[in-house]
């Protein structure tokens, strides 16, 4: 399988899109935030870890966990907490750019696969996101409160 898709013509309904790649983003992206989902992981992990021992050259893995998705979902419903998902699907995409493979992983898990990339250029796209998600507003009914990751 060759990632690397640009994600964005899922969400727009006016691109064209013909129907093995509308089926391709059925099977591999997950609707809710964008991003590809976790048949894509066990899809790619194998290749993308062949590639960089054959090549001799880096695989950044960064693992994520939304701590208070459960407490979102439970205290303003699983509306918002789909919100807070999209809205860090978004976020993720704009920091990985096309240079990785973010994955939602499962429900509240983010898996994002950075080729060529240090485990030091590794830690600093970790902390930058850390730092992007710490600026940003999830708005969840009027309450802005900051949403960690770990």
């Amino acid at each position: 399988m060759r990632g690397g898709k640009q994600l964005d013509t899922w969400h727009d309904p006016e691109a064209p899109v013909e129907p093995a790649e509308q089926a391709w983003y059925l099977l591999y992206c997950d609707e809710l935030t964008g991003l590809y989902n976790r048949r894509f992981f066990h899809n790619i992990e194998e290749e993308l870890i062949r590639r960089a021992q054959e090549e001799g050259t880096a695989l950044g893995l960064i693992v994520m966990n939304v701590d208070l998705l459960g407490s979102v979902n439970r205290s303003f419903g699983y509306l918002s907490g789909d919100a807070v998902l999209a809205s860090l699907g978004s976020l993720v995409r704009e920091v990985v750019d096309t240079a990785g493979y973010p994955i939602r992983y499962a429900g509240d898990e983010f898996v994002l696969f950075l080729p060529g990339l240090d485990r030091e250029a590794c830690l600093e796209k970790a902390r930058f996101l850390g730092r992007r998600v710490r600026e940003r507003a999830f708005n969840v009914l009027n309450d802005t409160r900051p949403i960690p990751l770990t």
